[in-house]
This record gives structure tokens, sequence and C-alpha cells, in this order.
């Protein structure tokens, strides 16, 4: 892989784990679904367990894309352990459909994703080399 691509991929990476991130800490703060009605809460098992998740795996997916600016090994390994704890928050639902999958499945698979990608954010320079 040349310098330009690997540079524009990792810009891609860090752009798509931060939006990931934010999802998860917007669904643990304002959540509609882990926070309204009765219907949405029947499907959840435990709500400690589905905020828990979403905001430590969230916050952890953040705190990540600063330390791979450092150093690529830290913030990968972050970004991975963010992806694995917002998939732990599966286990908070009684059912696994598409709420369960919304709230804590694809955003947690994206950082899992991500987090093998993930490093210092490149200059214009690098990637018009």
């Amino acid at each position: 892989m040349d310098a330009v691509s690997e540079a524009r991929g990792r810009r891609w990476a860090d752009i798509v784990t931060i939006l990931a991130s934010v999802v998860l800490v917007g669904f643990s703060v304002w959540g509609g679904v882990l926070a309204g009605d009765s219907d949405s809460l029947s499907e959840v098992r435990n709500l400690g367990l589905a905020r828990g998740s979403n905001i430590l795996g969230g916050l952890l997916g953040i705190v990540g894309i600063f330390a791979a600016q450092k150093s690529r090994a830290a913030g990968r390994a972050l970004v991975i352990a963010a992806g694995l704890v917002a998939l732990a928050g599966l286990f908070a639902f009684r059912v696994f459909d598409g709420t369960s999958i919304a709230v804590s499945g694809a955003p947690g698979l994206v950082l899992l994703i991500a987090g093998f990608f993930v490093g210092p954010m490149p200059t214009e320079r690098e990637e018009r080399r």
C-alpha cells in the first residue's frame, strides 16, 4: 500500500471511529430506546449494562483517537476495546432484533473493524504525495 492510500485510509478510519463513538455516547445520554416508553424498555433486560457499555465504548473510542495521534498501537488497542465493550451491550437486551443491533451491535462492529486501521490523522501534505 502506498503512503497516500494509507494516509487516506487512516483518515477515514479515524472519522468513522469518531462518528461511531459519538453515536454510542449519544445513545447512552439521549437514547429514546433506553430512556423512553415502556415498549422500548421491555426489550432491555439490564438498563445499566446497556447504558454503561454505550458510554464506556464511546469514551474509549474517543480517547483511542486521541491516543492514536501519538501511538498507533495504543490507539488501536483502545478503539478495539471500545468495539468489544459496545458489543457486550448486546447482552443487555432480551431479544436480538433491530433495536439491539442499532444501539450496540452496529456501532460496536464499526469500532471493532475501524480499530485495525486507526492512526495519526494525516496532514494535507501526506495525502497529496
